[in-house]
């Protein structure tokens, strides 16, 4: 009798090691955006491919949470999803200018599914939305001044902060806006001999130099 416990020591360890990694392990596969490079104002489309590379099914419904920006958009769910089997959820959204990151989380909010590996749920995906063609062509005639003002006491200029102009001037561009910096008006206003303390001197300037 004592000969067999060994052998059923070894035969009870081997099946819940069995047990333990024959587990659903949802991941998601794939981002994929229509169209698929959107411009403002595109209705989009983000569709999420999720798939089960466990060896054992998720038998259970669970949910799939769509973020932007991490705002969460939708939570779609998926009913079963058996070993090596994959399925699509989506979204709609309407694009807006500027970088955007997309996340895709598979059995969240609710966390349904005990997987063996609880930490590959997660795929993002990044994508830069421009202005359309037709408000670029709008923009391109239109001209501004805008500049970065640091010291307030001795220039007269408002302080914006350098990290607010900058993405501002960066958006401006990149929309194919001219552009006028600051030493332009200062050069204009000095020349002039116009008082950048007031607002009329600094419109008179920058109308100097063409902007609207």
């Amino acid at each position: 009798m004592k000969r067999w416990i060994p052998v059923v020591a070894a035969f009870v360890l081997l099946f819940s090691v069995f047990i333990a990694t024959a587990q659903p392990d949802l991941v998601v596969t794939a981002i994929d955006l229509t169209p698929p490079s959107p411009v403002a104002g595109d209705e989009v489309t983000i569709t999420a491919t999720v798939e089960n590379v466990g060896t054992d099914p998720a038998g259970r419904q669970f949910s799939v949470r769509i973020l932007i920006d991490d705002f969460p958009v939708t939570t779609p769910s998926i009913p079963r999803l058996g070993p090596g089997e994959a399925r699509t959820v989506s979204a709609t959204w309407t694009a807006e200018v500027g970088m955007h990151t997309i996340t895709v989380v598979a059995d969240q909010p609710f966390d349904r599914i005990q997987e063996g590996n609880e930490r590959n749920n997660t795929l993002v995906a990044t994508v830069s939305v421009p202005v359309s063609p037709d408000a670029a062509a709008l923009l391109s005639s239109i001209k501004v001044a805008v500049a970065r003002f640091d010291d307030r006491s001795s220039s007269g200029f408002v302080n914006v902060g350098a990290g607010v102009a900058d993405e501002l001037i960066d958006r401006l561009v990149n929309s194919g806006v001219r552009v006028l910096e600051r030493s332009e008006l200062e050069a204009v206003m000095q020349e002039r001999e116009l008082n950048p303390a007031l607002t009329s001197d600094l419109a008179t300037a920058s109308r100097l130099l063409g902007a609207d």
